[in-house]
């Protein structure tokens, strides 16, 4: 890559071996982002990025967190479903990501804020055309890297090649401009000194900053890993959030982030900024492609289609029998019940593989990979194509097999080959609202409608492309009723 050195790893055992538990200590770094202004989440590195993460954990560390992002994912998901249901009445093939993609980025907006942002707001438009924006950018084309390293001459490369070139760094500021109007009103109402601190902070123990990890030479057994130092913050005792403030709100309030004189906030906005550019388009793409590879196999769908159909069955006959309204919402509670579905969800997301090579680690010291020398500075990457289609622990790998996620008795088993949020201590901050969403999302549609594909290619054959991620290209389906009432 340019003058850089370069590792990849191809295999589960290596990325076991030494970019997880200490010897992963040594590649925890990252490069500089694209449009990055600060260290934040997803690029950042040392003790900024710690900080970063650590502070956003903690905010993160309440009893109310499950309910908080459900009622995100539920809200975003009902608005979406209107928009659905006036496309499967057109009987034509529509593409789904149009829908999906604006409500993708309002569950993180709701997740962030504790609302849903008003229909017909300003910010939720501008939120929209952002996301819409970002969606169009490809990282691997020549010219979107020239422009990431020289802003400024963005503008004058589409007057005269005549292309329409994402500027990534303007879209960065429009969204940085947005957030910062929220942390504006939240703090502006946060002004009571005596505010209970218990119900924004969880607690945290002094005696963990004691054993902060620190990487000067090659690990050795008995270190503290940076995952264990962040559960040695957060501990086993979770805020209990009773008065149900916001996420944002509450990441606010942690020592990291409380606005000090002169401060412009840097840390705080970037981290946000790549709650957005690192939660949208992953779960969207993600999200297409478990569709797909369902339209694509009839029979799979018909089988997760039954399963919801019986789960939703038994949870209204338990209700009843209870005396309460009838169930015909699915929640993230069902998910036990719906292993079928994990596993065709898991299946999409291996296949699909969002993020064919993961985001660069980069060696923080001199160190060695199987007897290699591996120079301070040198880029580490994980082919995670490589490690979701390892023949030895799947047999025909590039098959829609969601069967081979159960056990004998039907049970979901989570694959050992499987790493779609990140490796390590590098794990996603939002993995866990990222699976909610995914399934939520999945089974609701399903119940709703069958998604019948256009045309007769078969998943091998679907056209993708890399954007920010790797996506379909121009995924379409047609959606028709699902009849699951019926069969109900």
């Amino acid at each position: 890559m340019g003058n850089k050195d370069m590792v990849y790893l191809n295999t589960l055992e290596l990325v076991e071996k030494y970019l997880e538990g200490c010897n992963g200590e040594q590649f925890l770094d990252r490069p500089t982002g694209p449009a990055a202004f600060a260290e934040g989440l997803i690029f950042g590195s040392g003790d900024k990025w710690k900080n970063n993460k650590k502070a956003f954990l903690k905010a993160m560390h309440t009893q109310t967190l499950l309910e908080d992002m459900e009622a995100a994912v539920q809200i975003e998901l009902n608005i979406a479903l209107d928009d659905l249901y006036q496309k499967a009445e057109t009987g034509e093939p529509t593409k789904i990501g149009d829908t999906l993609l604006p409500a993708c980025a309002n569950v993180v907006s709701s997740f962030l804020l504790g609302e849903s942002l008003p229909k017909a707001s300003e910010d939720r438009t501008i939120l929209h055309g952002i996301v819409k924006n970002l969606e169009n950018v490809d990282l691997t084309s020549p010219l979107v890297q020239f422009s990431l390293k020289h802003p400024k001459l963005c503008w004058y490369l589409k007057k005269i090649l005549w292309q329409d070139i994402v500027d990534i760094h303007a879209t960065s500021g429009r969204l940085q401009r947005l957030i910062g109007g929220w942390i504006n009103q939240i703090r502006q109402k946060s002004v009571d000194p005596t505010e209970n601190q218990a119900q924004l902070i969880a607690p945290d123990s002094s005696s963990v900053d004691n054993v902060t990890p620190q990487v000067s030479k090659p690990v050795s057994d008995g270190c503290v890993t940076t995952e264990e130092y962040f559960q040695r913050h957060l501990g086993h005792e979770q805020s209990m959030n009773v008065n149900h403030y916001s996420i944002l709100r509450r990441i606010l309030a942690q020592p990291e982030f409380r606005q000090t004189e002169g401060s412009k906030d840097e840390e705080l906005l970037q981290s946000l900024v790549d709650m957005f550019f690192g939660g949208v388009t992953t779960v969207l793409s993600g999200l297409e492609f478990i569709l797909m590879y369902l339209s694509k196999n009839p029979t799979m769908q018909k089988l997760a289609q039954q399963e919801i159909a019986h789960v939703l069955v038994k949870e209204t006959k338990n209700s009843s029998s209870k005396g309460n309204q009838a169930q015909n919402e699915i929640t993230w509670s069902m998910r036990e019940k719906m292993p079928y579905l994990r596993a065709c969800i898991v299946e999409g997301l291996r296949l699909g593989c969002v993020t064919p090579s993961s985001v660069p680690h980069v060696a923080s010291v001199d160190a060695e990979i199987e007897g290699y020398s591996v120079p301070r500075g040198t880029l580490v990457f994980v082919s995670l194509y490589s490690v979701h289609r390892d023949q030895e622990e799947y047999a025909e790998p590039t098959e829609f097999r969601p069967e081979r996620h159960l056990d004998s008795e039907g049970n979901f088993r989570p694959p050992k080959n499987y790493r779609p949020y990140g490796i390590g201590a590098r794990l996603c901050l939002g993995e866990a609202l990222s699976e909610m969403e995914i399934f939520i999302f999945v089974a609701v549609i399903l119940k709703e409608f069958t998604i019948v594909p256009p045309e007769s290619k078969k998943a091998s054959e679907m056209k993708t492309h890399m954007r920010i991620v790797h996506r379909l290209k121009d995924f379409e389906c047609i959606l028709s009723a699902s009849g699951m009432e019926d069969e109900a």
